[in-house]
């Protein structure tokens, strides 16, 4: 692509020579980023933003080597703190994050046909992209003999970032080098390479281990642009943006941002504090129980398992869930209960676990955006071939003013103007909340699911045996093997420990959420 940056060897001569970069390469660098006709956006975040801001630096008239090394200072920190260890790991990882990306985007949207004349500039920009991902050893090369003062120790220190040990005589890796080890994408259910239907959906977010598989397989092209077809593939299969990356969203100040698949477990179990008399209690009856983790922790390993007692309402809205993934006819909802009865859980993990392999896209929405529930709506109507449900939690109903007009409007239409198709709305009802079908709201959600709470002491003790034998399974598959997956608690919870759980229930009461906290404290 017009550049020598002193990264490859063309001789045996040269092979024996140092590495000498070239200032002329560097000077034209900033002009070679300007010319990326779609993928402009990979030096737009921090990080690509600090190697310019490098180069430039580097660039200017008498420019003092101290501003020229703390600017690379910066660069290698926010190249870190990213979670890279090279910067073309971080741009092929922002190729295929596509954010900002309209080609990212009409693949995904199933828009781009074989042959479109767009193709050609994907491929330009990979190849420009390709010669802009330059190692840290040739980039430390450089601001050594422009900023001479940093002295050789400072060079070979500033392109170190591993943080394991790498084997005698190993390079770190560079732009265009194969991966190690071999990586194999995983078979696709779909996609532009597999005869896809017109009209099919966008699968599950891709895993980290998938992540590393598409880049490591990316980045082994001899010439990028001849990932084209990987690329769309890429798109067309995980969606593009931070849709891709994540099947939990939370909606603020006008966008998606990222959530955690267990975000909403502390609504579920929320912490018990010593003005609630419950650490005091639980320290006096089991004196482990403060050492143990915190529920967010805790949450995601119990999150699989679904409780007897919530057992017909989780059927019966996974039901509704796997429908609207299936691109069926499905129903918005609206879930009620008493507090502690599992609400929350039922609204976020619950419907997590049942359609996220099927390329769910979960979002919450906190009460502070309730009133924006339209745009949000809008906004995934910009993602046509991802599912989405909208989550709003602990919503007291009736509703009234605007926000009844505006959910009972746009509930009620469909089309460019209305509701979208893709998504969905759970509305998890507040304790005080009166649910009647006589709302218009509630009428526009057909499928009321109501939760009855945990009814007495003995299915209060089979909830927290539950929720145990969920831990010890998921900390040994050999131990829930012989045990079985036993209701009665006689197994898991005996003895001392049964009669604390009993305690702790009479005093909490006897809610999903009092036997949740209770199974926490024994981790």
């Amino acid at each position: 692509m017009g550049f020598d940056f002193g990264d490859e060897e063309r001789d045996s001569r040269l092979a024996a020579e140092p590495r000498r970069p070239s200032p002329k390469a560097f000077a034209a660098y900033t002009l070679r980023c300007s010319s990326l006709l779609l993928y402009a956006h990979v030096f737009k975040g921090a990080v690509g933003e600090a190697l310019l801001a490098l180069i430039a630096s580097s660039q200017k008239y008498q420019a003092s080597n101290k501003d020229i090394i703390a600017a690379y200072a910066k660069f290698y920190g926010l190249l870190l703190l990213s979670g890279y260890e090279c910067f073309s790991d971080y741009v092929v990882d922002q190729i295929l994050l596509g954010r900002d990306n309209s080609f990212a985007r009409a693949v995904a949207q199933g828009q781009v046909q074989d042959g479109a004349p767009i193709l050609q500039a994907v491929a330009y920009d990979l190849d420009t992209l390709q010669g802009l991902a330059i190692s840290l050893e040739t980039l430390a090369d450089y601001v050594g003999e422009v900023a001479p003062t940093a002295g050789s120790y400072w060079v070979s220190a500033a392109s170190a970032t591993a943080v394991r040990r790498r084997s005698s005589g190993k390079q770190l890796p560079t732009a265009g080098a194969p991966p190690q080890p071999a990586v194999v994408i995983p078979a696709s259910d779909g996609g532009p390479l597999a005869g896809t239907p017109a009209g099919s959906f966008v699968g599950r977010a891709a895993s980290q281990e998938e992540l590393a598989s598409w880049r490591g397989v990316l980045a082994g092209h001899d010439a990028w642009s001849s990932a084209v077809p990987l690329l769309r593939e890429y798109y067309s299969r995980h969606g593009f943006g931070i849709t891709s990356r994540n099947s939990a969203l939370r909606w603020s100040k006008g966008g998606f941002e990222e959530a955690t698949e267990g975000g909403l477990a502390p609504n579920y179990v929320p912490g018990v504090t010593d003005a609630q008399g419950g650490a005091s209690f639980l320290s006096a009856t089991n004196p482990a129980a403060l050492l143990a983790p915190p529920m967010a922790a805790a949450a995601g390993s119990m999150s699989s398992a679904v409780l007897s007692a919530l057992r017909s309402p989780y059927d019966a809205l996974a039901e509704n869930t796997a429908r609207h993934c299936a691109g069926l006819p499905a129903h918005h909802a609206v879930v009620c209960g008493p507090p502690g009865a599992g609400k929350s859980w039922l609204l976020w993990e619950g419907t997590l676990l049942a359609g996220k392999e099927a390329g769910l896209r979960i979002v919450e929405v906190p009460p502070s955006e309730l009133p924006n529930i339209l745009d949000i709506a809008r906004g995934c109507a910009r993602y046509p071939r991802v599912h989405f449900i909208l989550v709003a939690d602990h919503v007291d109903l009736p509703l009234k003013g605007q926000l009844a007009a505006d959910l009972m409007s746009g509930l009620g239409s469909s089309g460019a103007s209305g509701w979208p198709s893709n998504t969905l709305l759970y509305v998890g009802a507040s304790a005080s909340s009166t649910v009647s079908r006589s709302d218009p709201v509630v009428a526009r959600c057909p499928l009321v699911v109501p939760l009855q709470g945990l009814q007495d002491e003995e299915a209060f003790l089979q909830a927290v045996e539950e929720l145990l034998a969920a831990k010890q399974s998921s900390n040994s598959s050999s131990s829930s093997s012989s045990s079985g997956g036993s209701s009665s608690s006689s197994g898991v919870l005996s003895g001392e420990l049964k009669e604390a759980a009993l305690a702790w229930g009479k005093q909490q009461g006897l809610s999903v959420r009092s036997a949740a906290v209770f199974a926490r404290s024994c981790m």
